[in-house]
């Protein structure tokens, strides 16, 4: 087996005084900067706390370096440690510059994935803007385990392929990882496999990517590929790298030893739904929360007034789900019919997930965007009798489509999960293909409705919250569709970020209020779909974000 110095994610960094010193000057130079928009004592305004929510994520995603001991120059295990870098925290994972993945959601699976989820980020930043409060201390779990990580083996290496730029397979292999060699700092990497009869397999994008952090980035499931296949990087030169190259027959071997046991526990325990509070004395009061929404507490049964799902009792688990997409046929064909095929597997395990519950009054919601940002699709794949969801599309031109698979595990909690695909034809990477957005505010007209925006502040600030408020023309004969008075998706102008919102403030009304917060400084398109006599008006607009200064 190859061994690879510094496989094990940036430990070696701790090797170092002085990069830790390095890394503890910057992080307190961040806090310092940061703390100045912070008052003395911050008005709590979130139900969201470190007890119930933060501690776990910090938890599965931080403490394999901020604890005790650890690799990083400071700790993050407990809420007196965790709290003076509240806005620090904020600001790094909304820029994805902490945990220390540079690999972009959804553009290839990956063991191990460091990078957090769309609501983590929102759980943390929420939680950082409201205040940052504690909550009771009988919700924490002290787990320590130094995350999901672990639980994942890494795939035997058996031979390695090393390619500057471009390259061409000359015999049939089985892939299981990515090792980048050479990139420029803070460059990027883009890397898909081209097969023979033209279908495309994204398999790493890596932005903003710091030389100290260097891994190996192993796939979810091995990677068969065909002789001939042709490996399209971008950029096409100044970057190296290697193809590792395994043994497939020995994946997830370990179902007898513990840490199998352990995650089919954990899977069971998914299963069985979230944790339940206890009844009797000494019990936490009661309380129904949103799962989509747990910022939305109740005291009484009923449902949540931001997107209408039921409220339910205890402890929410937000572990991450995976989602396997297949096409067929396999050549995905610009405006021609195709099947998608998803196949949604629980955390830890691997295991398929087919039993869902409705949310939006559907069981899968698939949010699609193109390259250009100038193609925007919500449709539903309907479940399988296998327990996959599936839908007959087309894709409308050629390009690289984001998608953000939108459904509600039984036992876990509404998950959005980003994914690629790509035409034939379409040769350029999402970096190079990026539009050029200019703001662009003015009124909409849909098919029956027109919709204005006006933001608060006027130019809003990335990490900062802002309020989007749509007005209506009008009021009469509006509807609710699929559950909210209204839906909204933003993506970046760089299709990192895509962000599926409910209002915070709608009646039935001409006016709809969205809370938002702009993770990074650029351009966003947004749209918003608003029913009207049972005709559903979609219209975007172009927002710019400025950086916090």
């Amino acid at each position: 087996m190859l061994h690879f110095p510094g496989e094990r994610g940036h430990k070696r960094v701790g090797r170092e005084n002085a990069a830790r010193a390095v890394w503890l000057i910057r992080w307190l130079a961040l806090a310092c900067l940061l703390s100045n928009s912070m008052a003395a004592h911050e008005l709590i305004s979130t139900h969201l706390t470190w007890t119930e929510h933060v501690s776990r994520i910090v938890q599965r995603r931080c403490l394999s370096c901020h604890r005790e001991g650890g690799e990083a120059p400071f700790s993050l295990a407990t809420y007196s440690q965790a709290r003076p870098w509240a806005k620090a925290i904020k600001y790094q994972v909304l820029n994805r510059r902490m945990p220390p993945w540079d690999a972009v959601k959804g553009f290839g699976g990956f063991r191990r994935d460091m990078g957090l989820s769309q609501e983590e980020i929102a759980i943390l930043s929420s939680w950082v803007e409201g205040g940052a409060p504690e909550g009771d201390r009988r919700f924490f779990r002290d787990e320590q385990t130094g995350g999901e990580l672990l639980e994942e083996p890494e795939p035997i290496v058996r031979q390695v392929l090393e390619a500057n730029g471009q390259m061409v397979l000359k015999h049939k292999a089985r892939a299981v990882g990515i090792r980048p060699l050479k990139i420029p700092e803070e460059g990027s990497l883009q890397v898909s496999a081209r097969f023979p009869g033209g279908a495309v397999e994204p398999l790493l994008w890596l932005r903003s990517y710091r030389a100290r952090w260097q891994r190996s980035y192993f796939f979810r499931d091995p990677i068969h590929l065909s002789r001939g296949t042709r490996f399209q990087v971008f950029p096409a030169r100044g970057v190296s790298w290697q193809l590792l190259l395994g043994d497939a027959s020995r994946e997830r071997k370990d179902r007898g030893s513990l840490a199998g046991q352990a995650r089919s526990q954990k899977e069971n325990d998914l299963s069985a739904g979230p944790p339940r509070l206890q009844e009797g004395s000494d019990a936490l009061e009661l309380r129904f929360v949103c799962p989509m929404d747990p910022e939305v507490r109740s005291r009484q049964e009923g449902t949540c007034p931001k997107c209408g799902m039921n409220l339910v009792t205890g402890l929410l688990d937000f572990s991450e789900y995976s989602v396997r997409c297949f096409l067929h046929p396999a050549r995905l064909e610009p405006d021609e019919s195709a099947e998608l095929r998803f196949e949604v597997r629980a955390p830890g395990t691997g295991r398929r997930i087919s039993q869902f519950l409705v949310a939006h009054e559907r069981l899968f919601h698939l949010l699609v965007v193109r390259n250009d940002l100038e193609y925007f699709g919500h449709e539903h794949p309907e479940l399988a009798a296998d327990g996959t969801f599936r839908l007959k599309t087309r894709f409308p031109g050629e390009g690289t489509y984001r998608l953000l698979a939108d459904f509600f595990p039984t036992g876990g909690t509404p998950r959005r999960v980003p994914l690629t695909v790509t035409t034939t034809g379409f040769t350029t990477g999402l970096e190079e293909s990026q539009p050029r957005l200019v703001s662009d505010l003015s009124t909409k007209t849909g098919k029956n409705l027109a919709v204005a925006l006006q933001t608060t502040p006027a130019l809003p600030v990335a990490t900062l919250k802002t309020l989007l408020h749509f007005q209506l023309t009008t009021s009469e004969g509006l509807e609710k569709y699929l559950g909210a008075w209204a839906h909204l998706l933003v993506a970046s102008q760089d299709l990192v970020d895509l962000i599926h919102a409910h209002p915070a403030i709608a009646d039935g009304g001409p006016e709809i209020q969205f809370n938002l917060i702009f993770p990074r400084a650029g351009m966003y398109r947004l749209w918003i779909e608003v029913q009207r006599q049972g005709t559903v008006n979609t219209v975007s607009f172009t927002l710019p974000v400025k950086a916090l200064e």
